[in-house]
């Protein structure tokens, strides 16, 4: 196998190799790590809301992007789709089981009759995501699918489709950071639906049933169709200096998180505008990374993919049993930033743990976590 940098890469059709979006791919789960812990949150307010709000927030859309990438390949083939669902679906569920104990236990503080609280679950398992972070499977589940049928069925032309997932995507941006406004008007009881308007009734209808516009129409559809997008045209795609533009891209989406929170009242920000510029540009950066083709290198990507899901599949499921254990059983009580370290630590061994351990013959049924 070669084990030369080819250091004159001009084009993306060039790439045999994307190691290093895999890196990147294994940093952004980090991120999502401290986007769900909020490391700076016991040591200052304002650094805290651009760690969780905007610095963390690029690690979703590059996962949706990167899923999109290589998804282009295959995005003709019906039985490769349905393998690709099927994997993901399967990953869904088994985080499912895994988070179950803690959806119980969070219904249950939360109180409420158990019937409702199943039939919240049922919605939130199909439409919204079971738990925290499992909502990236339905959503790319559905991204896929709409992918699919606008390929394949409709067979929309890429320039159209383009213009679909960024009126989408506007839309879902709108309703996720822009909406605070209009939320003392759609955020009432039943008994008070006869005052709305007919608009805000349509709101309140679409918020009862998803609960947000971060889905898979929305959200996960537009990244994962850009992802595919550069794919498919990585002959015309040269390089440039794509790190400089990410970095102008992520200060312009600063001031608009800025913006969101101070003039728009927004508590947090999912959707940005700014975040898929930045995103996209990301993607051209570390695609374009050059590194050495040899066996060591072309494990470590694969090592690297394994170590990103099990990041961020268990990361929550740590902080609830380790870290929940050193509270309620020790009366150990962290503060932010140590808490994040801990969970990171410790995520880290248990990712290794499985991963070795799936190795083995009798433990290979591990392997359906990564």
């Amino acid at each position: 196998m070669e084990d030369k940098i080819k250091t004159t890469t001009k084009r993306l059709d060039e790439k045999t190799e994307f190691i290093a979006v895999d890196f990147f791919r294994l940093l952004f789960a980090i991120g999502i790590v401290a986007l769900h812990l909020a490391p700076m949150q016991d040591i200052n307010e304002t650094l805290n809301y651009f760690v969780v709000h905007v610095l963390t927030r690029l690690g979703v859309p590059f996962f949706f992007l990167v899923s999109g990438f290589f998804l282009q390949k295959k995005i003709q083939d019906v039985q490769k789709v349905k393998a690709y669902l099927a994997r993901i679906f399967q990953l869904y569920v088994i985080y499912t089981v895994l988070y179950l104990p803690q959806i119980v236990y969070d219904d249950r503080k939360a109180g409420g009759f158990w019937v409702w609280n199943l039939l919240d679950f049922v919605r939130n398992f199909f439409l919204v995501g079971s738990y925290t972070q499992l909502w990236y499977f339905v959503g790319l589940i559905v991204a896929t699918l709409l992918l699919y049928w606008l390929k394949n069925k409709l067979k929309l032309r890429d320039r159209y489709i383009a213009a679909l997932v960024l009126v989408l995507y506007a839309i879902g941006t709108i309703g996720n950071a822009y909406i605070q406004p209009l939320q003392d008007r759609i955020d009432v009881p039943v008994d008070a639906l006869v005052q709305l308007d007919g608009k805000y009734l349509l709101l309140w209808l679409y918020f009862r049933v998803f609960s947000t516009t971060r889905n898979g129409l929305f959200f996960g559809l537009p990244y994962v169709f850009f992802g595919y997008l550069i794919a498919k045209n990585r002959d015309k795609i040269v390089r440039k200096n794509y790190l400089l533009l990410a970095v102008l891209s992520f200060l312009l989406m600063t001031g608009e998180a800025v913006v969101v929170h101070e003039v728009f009242g927004a508590t947090g920000s999912d959707m940005l505008f700014a975040l898929l510029s930045t995103s996209v540009f990301i993607l051209l950066f570390a695609a374009f990374i050059d590194c050495r083709k040899t066996e060591r290198n072309f494990h470590l990507a694969k090592h690297l993919r394994s170590l990103s899901v099990l990041y961020f599949g268990l990361h929550k499921w740590i902080e609830f049993y380790f870290v929940g254990l050193l509270h309620r059983a020790l009366g150990v009580e962290l503060n932010s930033l140590a808490r994040f370290v801990l969970v990171v630590v410790l995520n880290y061994i248990a990712a290794e743990v499985i991963i070795r351990m799936s190795a083995i013959r009798h433990f290979q049924w591990l392997r359906k976590l990564y």
